[in-house]
């Protein structure tokens, strides 16, 4: 950008986010109104003439991003519903399968809201899955037991676009022991967790969790302040890992699944380089008997420091030979344009399926449990170019049936 494109751009500043948020005002009296998150992508070069108006490149990739959105209208699932997704017996999910590793993905919303997502057959418990935004594309991962009839139920709280993908499976023996999701811990009802403060989690006072686990399966939800933070999550008889189980973003509400390790009274620690709001929400845990490693966060794969992948690249990330599958984090820097991350074995075909949703020029990450191949491999896809990180934060055997990853529910298909 030129000195005097920077400058003009500079002059409509200060009103700028005053717009913004008097057109999200209007979503609640106008019920036919729809926003585009415009913003989400325009964060690259080579999309205006003088930093305010659109070239034909930009003009492009605007009309486009309308049309995607407007296409999807018709086929948003209404805030308030319940919706039945069949997930036994399908895509190599045995009928006897006692849990399973999802990612859910919101396209679209209409405005911010959550999604909730539970065995069928039991009650909607208060706890969250996946925190959305307006008009974006948003994703996170977690293990989940299935209705008697094989089936989970999806609720969102505004009107949204819905995808569930399945990556692996638990059966019978598997040591997964499910409970009623329940919050652990919510900080805002209490105090911010500041740098220099340990939030200590008492997951024992989880009703049904077992006390001999290995592992507890846990959606941690952080709240971004004015900074980006670097979030940990550890036992609290260790010290805190040296890479951190998530980097926030700057007022972003980001959910991650972890199966996390806990000190011998059952706590986990938490930490925040700086002030950030933490939700701790359980759905289960591994007893003695399952197979699963929880492990301090370990890099596997970085193409930082040497060329980025390019668009349409694959990368193998080589984690344990003889295992079934592992909990993975993805991070995305600097994406050249909007895209997605594909996770699967690396002996199988690459699915239809995402993991991470990614946006141009920002550092993203996303979990998973995904399978390994028979080398402990796993292969990963992007969209975008993009420089990719890959950490591992647990391994399971034959707690874990892997599949190939396929997709259960997509309501943008009607």
């Amino acid at each position: 950008m030129s000195p005097a494109s920077w400058r003009q751009a500079q002059s409509y500043a200060f009103y700028l986010p005053t717009v913004n948020l008097r057109l999200r005002m209007a979503l609640d009296r106008h019920s036919s109104l729809s926003l585009i998150d415009w913003a989400s992508i325009a964060n690259r070069p080579g999309l205006t003439y003088d930093a305010i108006h659109l070239n034909t490149a930009g003009a492009a990739e605007y009309a486009a991003l309308a049309a995607q959105v407007a296409g999807t209208l018709a086929t948003r699932i209404p805030g308030g519903t319940t919706r039945v997704v069949p997930v036994a017996g399908l895509g190599g999910v045995e009928p006897t399968a006692t849990g399973v590793a999802v990612t859910v993905t919101a396209v679209n919303p209409r405005s911010e809201g959550f999604i909730t997502v539970w065995p069928c057959g039991g009650t909607k418990p208060w706890v969250s899955n996946l925190n959305v935004v307006p008009a974006g594309i948003t994703a996170s991962s977690i293990i989940l037991p299935l209705g008697a009839d094989g089936t989970l139920c999806t609720f969102s709280n505004i009107d949204t676009n819905l995808i569930i993908d399945v990556t692996g499976q638990f059966v019978g023996g598997s040591g997964f022991v499910p409970v009623t999701p329940t919050r652990a811990v919510d900080t805002r009802d209490t105090a911010i967790v500041s740098p220099g403060q340990v939030l200590t989690v008492p997951l024992n006072d989880v009703p049904g969790l077992p006390t001999d686990r290995r592992a507890a399966v846990v959606n941690l939800t952080t709240i971004g302040g004015w900074t980006a933070a670097e979030v940990r999550a550890y036992p609290c008889d260790q010290a805190p890992p040296v890479l951190p189980s998530r980097r926030t973003d700057v007022g972003a509400i980001q959910n991650l699944m972890l199966l996390a390790a806990t000190d011998p009274a059952g706590q986990l620690c938490i930490t925040a380089s700086q002030p950030t709001e933490v939700i701790v929400d359980v759905f289960g845990g591994f007893d003695a008997t399952s197979d699963v490693t929880p492990l301090a966060p370990r890099i596997v794969f970085d193409s930082r420091g040497v060329w980025p992948l390019p668009a349409g690249g694959i990368a193998a990330a080589a984690i344990e030979a003889g295992r079934s599958g592992a909990l993975v984090n993805v991070e995305t820097t600097n994406p050249s344009g909007p895209g997605f991350i594909t996770a699967w074995p690396c002996d199988a075909e690459r699915p239809t399926t995402s993991m991470l949703n990614t946006l141009p020029n920002r550092i993203q990450s996303g979990s998973a449990l995904v399978g390994l191949d028979g080398t402990g491999a796993m292969c990963l896809y992007t969209m975008s170019g993009t420089h990719l990180t890959v950490s591992t934060t647990a391994t399971v055997g034959a707690a874990f049936t892997r599949i190939t990853p396929f997709r259960a529910l997509d309501s943008r298909l009607g």
